[in-house]
C-alpha cells in the first residue's frame, strides 16, 4: 500500500491523499483517495481591560478600557464593538456594552461591560430673605419663612426633597433660634445643612423687647475661653450655640452668676432663660 501527498495541520486548506495497492504478482487494485479539509474552529480568547462593571458622573467622559485578544491561528483579530444600547452620558442608567473578537476563519468570541451613568453630586441650598429672620411671638413660622432655593446638576428644583428642622424653635418664647434645611435628590445625594437664624420677640421691637425683661453680662468679650456670667435673675437655663447653629453646651439651674471655659476659638451665642423670659448675646473666643 503506497500513500501519496501531506496534510499541513498547521495550514487550512483541502489535501488529498491518495492510496495504490499492489499485490505480489504485480496486480494492482483501483486507486483510491481521502481528502482532508484543515480548518480553524477554535474561537479566539477576549479579555476585558478594567472593570466588567464601571461608574461613570453623568455629563462626564466614559473612557472605554476596551478589551484584548488572542487566537490559536489570527494574529491580530478583529475585534467589533457593539453598543446595543445607545451610551447617553446625558442621562442615568445601565447601559451594556458587547465586544466581539473574529479570528480568519469567522470563529467569534463575545464579552459584555455594563457602564452605569450615575448622579453623586449633591443639591445646594440658598437662603431665601432675611438671615437672621425676625418674628413675632406666636406666629406661624412656616406661613412666614421665606424658604430656601435649592439647586441640583441633574435633578429639578421640584424633583428635590427639602427637610426643615425646626425642632428647636419655640414660637412662644422671645429669643434667637434656628432653623435647618437639607435637600435630599432623587439619586439619594444629600446637601450640606444650612440654617436660618429666627429671632424671636414681641411686635414693637423684637429683640428689645426680651432685653427689657432680662439683662445679664459677660466678661471678659473678647475672651481667651474663661469667661463669667451675672445676670440680674436667677438663670434657669445657659444654651451656648456655635456660630453655625449647633449646640455646643447646656447649664441648668446656675443661679445669678456662673463661670464657665470654653475650649475652642470662634463666634459663640450665649442664650440665658429665667423666670422672666429670654436674652441673648455674641461671644468672641480668641486664643
Amino acid at each position: 500500500l503506497v500513500r501519496t501527498g501531506n496534510i499541513n495541520v498547521n495550514q487550512q486548506g483541502l489535501y488529498t491523499l491518495r492510496y495504490n495497492a499492489t499485490d505480489g504478482s504485480g496486480n494492482k487494485a483501483d486507486e483510491f483517495f481521502v481528502q482532508v479539509f484543515v480548518r480553524d474552529v477554535i474561537p479566539p480568547v477576549i479579555v476585558l481591560n478594567g472593570s466588567s462593571a464601571i461608574s461613570v458622573d453623568v455629563f462626564g467622559t466614559f473612557n472605554d478600557p476596551g478589551v484584548t485578544a488572542t487566537d490559536n491561528i489570527t494574529q491580530n483579530p478583529n475585534i467589533v464593538t457593539d453598543r446595543a444600547q445607545v451610551l447617553n452620558m446625558n442621562k442615568l442608567g445601565t447601559y451594556t456594552i458587547t465586544y466581539t473578537a473574529i479570528d480568519a476563519a469567522g470563529n467569534r468570541a463575545n464579552t459584555q461591560r455594563t457602564v452605569s451613568v450615575v448622579d453623586k453630586t449633591a443639591p445646594t441650598i440658598s437662603i431665601l430673605g432675611d438671615n437672621p429672620f425676625k418674628m413675632v411671638i406666636n406666629d406661624d413660622f412656616d406661613t412666614i419663612d421665606p424658604g430656601v432655593k435649592v439647586t441640583d446638576n441633574y435633578w429639578s428644583e421640584e424633583s428635590i426633597k427639602v427637610v426643615k428642622d425646626v425642632t428647636q424653635l419655640i414660637p412662644s418664647v422671645p429669643g434667637t433660634y434656628f432653623v435647618y434645611y437639607q435637600a435630599t435628590d432623587s439619586s439619594g445625594n444629600r446637601s450640606t445643612s444650612r440654617f436660618r437664624q429666627v429671632d424671636v420677640g414681641f411686635r414693637t421691637g423684637l429683640l428689645d423687647a426680651s432685653k427689657q425683661l432680662i439683662s445679664f453680662k459677660i466678661f471678659p468679650n473678647p475672651s481667651n475661653g474663661k469667661v463669667r456670667i451675672e445676670s440680674d435673675e436667677s438663670i434657669n437655663t445657659i444654651k451656648i450655640y456655635e456660630i453655625n447653629g449647633r449646640l455646643y453646651k447646656t447649664l441648668e439651674d446656675i443661679g445669678t452668676a456662673v463661670d464657665l471655659e470654653i475650649k475652642d476659638s470662634g463666634l459663640y451665642l450665649i442664650m440665658i432663660e429665667t423666670s422672666k423670659g429670654t436674652n441673648s448675646q455674641r461671644l468672641l473666643i480668641q486664643k
